[in-house]
């Protein structure tokens, strides 16, 4: 399983820099996203190693993290926390996460929500979640100014920060 989704992301990938209709249209309809279309975390073992790294500070509680990828941090987060509602911009990661991952958060009955769209939309719910996560190089500073709305602790790629 591990080798399908990384070649999931290897054709996603193939289409997100080769494919210049794919880049205009992205241009064109976020004009504001300067994404670099890069994943941080490529597989479950990844995911893994990571979440047991801060796992404390989401146990039980409610998460969101902003620039969810295909959502394999999710998944594993999904495992202690609460709930988590992970959110991806991008509909070819979700294209990633429904073969790969949301097979298993049906099977496991995992407490996870993905959405596809915008973060900053989840101002509007007038909701707060506990810990904000974000594992990103790109659009950090609109990733770190919502997390910092919406939630009272977060992690960054692994850190808690004040």
């Amino acid at each position: 399983m591990v080798s399908g989704i990384r070649e999931s992301i290897r054709r996603v990938y193939e289409v997100m820099h080769d494919d210049p209709m794919y880049l205009e249209l992205w241009e064109t309809l976020f004009p504001e996203d300067k994404s670099m279309h890069i994943l941080t975390i490529l597989d479950f073992d990844d995911a893994c190693r990571e979440v047991n790294g801060f796992k404390e500070h989401i146990m039980g509680k409610r998460v969101v993290e902003l620039g969810a990828g295909v959502g394999l941090l999710a998944y594993e987060m999904s495992k202690y926390a609460e709930l988590v509602v992970a959110v991806e911009h991008d509909p070819l990661w979700a294209r990633v996460y429904l073969k790969h991952v949301y097979p298993r958060v049906l099977r496991e009955k995992l407490p996870l929500l993905y959405v596809i769209g915008d973060a900053r939309y989840l101002e509007h719910l007038n909701t707060r979640f506990n810990t904000a996560v974000v594992y990103s190089y790109s659009a950090l500073d609109m990733f770190l100014d919502l997390a910092n709305k919406l939630s009272s602790k977060t992690i960054l790629n692994g850190k808690v920060i004040p």
